[in-house]
């Protein structure tokens, strides 16, 4: 569980210029302290659980998850302004096992420029990553970047490429795995 005692002080101290704190560290220590705090500043708090109340989640170290959620989790979840979703999906399947609360969908932001290149120097890095790798030129190279859990369903991606591109191959890197 991440703990971090010195953003937990600097938050103690600089709360009150907060109009609102957004905690997306659902299963760590951070989140819970920041609820706290928020709670006995009376500054509102949204909760965004990023698929940590997700089933599979859930049924990892099912015994902790629910001795931490019957000691902290659930008064953080039952004092937010409101929890924040991705998806209707999410959303759902978090009802199942919070039953009726306040919540909302707003699915995450995409900035389009992020994606405009130079073509010039994409080439360079995709060369240096190639020979790196020790890939051919015309392998098709996909990279995600994901914590491993079934939830992310990372065998269908796998099998969609294989159905697309029949020789290709593969780089596994991280934790994990």
């Amino acid at each position: 569980m991440f703990h971090a005692p010195a953003l937990t002080e600097h938050l103690q101290r600089t709360v009150g210029e907060f109009d609102l704190i957004y905690i997306a560290a659902a299963w760590q220590w951070l989140g819970i302290e920041a609820a706290r705090i928020a709670r006995r500043a009376g500054v509102p708090y949204v909760v965004a659980p990023r698929g940590s109340l997700h089933p599979s989640t859930l049924s990892e170290r099912p015994l902790r998850k629910w001795l931490f959620r019957k000691l902290f989790f659930n008064d953080c979840l039952r004092y937010a302004a409101t929890i924040h979703y991705t998806t209707d999906y999410e959303q759902r399947l978090a009802g199942r096992t919070l039953g009726p609360h306040r919540s909302y969908v707003v699915a995450n932001p995409l900035d389009e420029t992020l994606f405009e290149v130079d073509e010039t120097r994409q080439e360079a890095l995709r060369q240096t990553a190639r020979q790196r790798w020790r890939l051919e030129d015309d392998m098709p190279v996909v990279l995600t970047v994901v914590r491993p859990d079934p939830v992310k369903r990372l065998d269908i991606l796998l099998d969609a490429l294989e159905a697309v591109v029949r020789t290709w191959g593969e780089v596994v890197s991280g934790c994990g795995w």
